[in-house]
């Protein structure tokens, strides 16, 4: 596996793992489903959301109620962690460890070929 399917394999992983570790997180302060998100100064009442930046995890606060799953939250976030995590390593990369990104360049490969010197005659051939 080559660096930069390391590089993207190890970003989407973490940036999965951090959006599911975000689901301990209480979020009182944005409510609502996506395309009708609010941002709220004092928490509702009665519902409670998990997830961090946007709460992907709902659940009706009385004993027993089933918690749900807000999917178009849950890509947004790991999306989301996603472009964190690489920016990080990114900015890990260039400024900390001081090495370039890589790029890709699409050359194809030019094999040059090497001009042959003209054999020098030896005595043999000489006198032939």
């Amino acid at each position: 596996m080559c660096m930069e399917k390391k590089m993207i394999a190890f970003t989407v992983l973490l940036g999965f793992l951090i959006t599911v570790a975000t689901s301990l997180v209480p979020n009182m302060y944005v409510i609502g489903e996506f395309p009708d998100v609010r941002c709220v100064s004092t928490p509702i009442v009665g519902v409670g959301y998990w997830g961090v930046p946007l709460p992907w995890i709902k659940q009706v606060v009385y004993p027993g109620a089933p918690k749900q799953i807000i999917p178009s939250h849950f890509i947004l976030d790991v999306v989301f962690w996603i472009v964190v995590v690489f920016v990080i390593k990114l900015f890990y990369l260039t400024v900390i460890k001081g090495q370039k990104p890589r790029r890709k360049t699409i050359r194809k490969a030019r094999r040059k070929k090497k001009k042959r010197k003209p054999k020098r005659k030896t005595r043999r051939m000489r006198r032939r």
